[in-house]
């Protein structure tokens, strides 16, 4: 019988007593009393956050641009605090071109994207890949509680370009223009140039 007190060692990493628990708590033992047993209650907190991988496509390409078996072929590797990893393709994240872990492990995350600079839009050029974590160019990224974090892939790319030239002729009642016909002839031409596959 007595007053005890009930002291929570360190916490689990990645665990911490909520705002209204704490470490210590004092109990009162009685003596034969097994009616009001008396308890030492902690509220632990699992600390998460929320990891983004993004893709971006910059140059004139989208992701409209490219096949399906292109989406398919450009892949993704998360590896996670833990050191395990996963992988997904681009046709893995849709429209929103987003990949989306909420309630994630504390720690550094790493992003890695392979393919894309064989899977190339057509009329494009592929130029380089980077990895973005705000203004800086990383792949990896540490995610604290509470917070979001993530890492945006981003292929860049040229658009192919080509020379075309368009030569008018203008001829009067089917006969060459001469110095003396030449002025009869001007006019205003239009042309609509659309690409044909």
């Amino acid at each position: 019988p007595g007053k005890y007190i009930v002291h929570e060692e360190d916490n689990e990493e990645g665990y911490s007593l909520t705002s209204d628990s704490t470490n210590d708590i004092e109990v009162t033992v009685t003596h034969g009393d097994t009616s009001a047993v008396p308890l030492a209650e902690f509220t632990n907190n699992k600390n998460v956050g929320t990891f983004k991988v993004t893709k971006r496509f910059e140059g004139g390409a989208g992701l409209s641009d490219l096949t399906a078996e292109q989406k398919a072929a450009i892949k993704f590797k998360v590896t996670f605090p833990d050191g395990s990893t996963e992988e997904f393709t681009l046709a893995d994240l849709g429209e929103t071109l987003t990949k989306t872990y909420p309630n994630a492990e504390l720690g550094t995350y790493k992003v890695e994207e392979t393919n894309a600079n064989t899977n190339v839009p057509a009329g494009y050029t592929y130029e380089t890949t980077e990895y973005e974590v705000g203004s800086e160019k990383t792949n990896e990224v540490t995610l604290e509680a509470g917070k979001t974090a993530g890492v945006t892939v981003v292929n860049k790319y040229t658009e192919q370009n080509g020379s075309l030239r368009i030569k008018k002729h203008v001829k009067i009642n089917n006969e060459e223009l001469t110095d003396a016909t030449r002025s009869a002839a001007d006019g205003t031409f239009v042309f609509t140039i659309k690409q044909n596959g």
